[in-house]
């Protein structure tokens, strides 16, 4: 049996539960992009394919039957296969750089305005020692999962806060006014959770007397 067979029957056995399936998939995933970033399989196939089509686009350009605007185009195609850059080599960390013309600091107003979802990344994994609904492949479905989101929201917030212009002239009102606000909007959060945990307790309850 292959191990493509393996992995097959393992995710189709009913008996499995969904939790160690979705683990065993991250696993597999993970493993695959480092075996790749390893041996750069996928960078080696990408440079082979530019060079091939550039090697085309030379012998096509060769030709004497090509019009001025042909050859343009051509010359243009054969620039952007040359510049083209595959998943691994673009720089991500730039496009999501936060920057100011005003003398605020992007690591501080970062900090100032997502301090409550930071905390609350960094406090998730650990619930599983505290909380006993909370086992293993939980902890690893939250860090695959929802860590991730939560980053993009910690981002987010920064970004749009990061919109309003400086509070009196005075960078540091700035910055508190971030905190604040992530103190309002904690609050907000856990009331509103106590009653949706309430609600959903009513509901049970209803449904148990029943």
């Amino acid at each position: 049996m292959s191990y493509l067979d393996t992995a097959t029957s393992y995710l189709t056995d009913k008996q499995i539960r969904f939790l160690k399936k979705f683990v065993f998939v991250i696993f597999v995933v993970v493993g695959l992009i480092l075996v790749d970033n390893i041996f750069s399989f996928s960078y080696y196939t990408n440079v082979s394919n530019k060079t091939t089509q550039i090697k085309e686009i030379n012998q096509i350009l060769e030709s004497n039957s090509l019009s001025k605007k042909e050859t343009i185009q051509l010359k243009s195609l054969r620039t952007q296969v040359i510049n083209h850059k595959y998943l691994f080599e673009r720089d991500f960390v730039s496009q999501f750089k936060i920057t100011f013309t005003d003398g605020r600091n992007g690591l501080i107003h970062y900090l100032t305005s997502s301090w409550y979802l930071l905390f609350l990344m960094i406090s998730l994994p650990f619930l599983g020692k505290y909380h006993p609904l909370f086992s293993l492949e939980t902890i690893i479905i939250v860090l695959v999962v929802f860590e991730p989101i939560l980053l993009f929201t910690t981002w987010f917030n920064a970004k749009v806060l990061a919109q309003l212009p400086l509070i009196g002239g005075w960078i540091i009102l700035n910055y508190i006014f971030n905190i604040f606000l992530g103190i309002i909007l904690t609050v907000i959060i856990v009331k509103v959770r106590k009653a949706l945990i309430q609600s959903i307790s009513k509901i049970n309850a209803g449904r148990n007397n029943e």
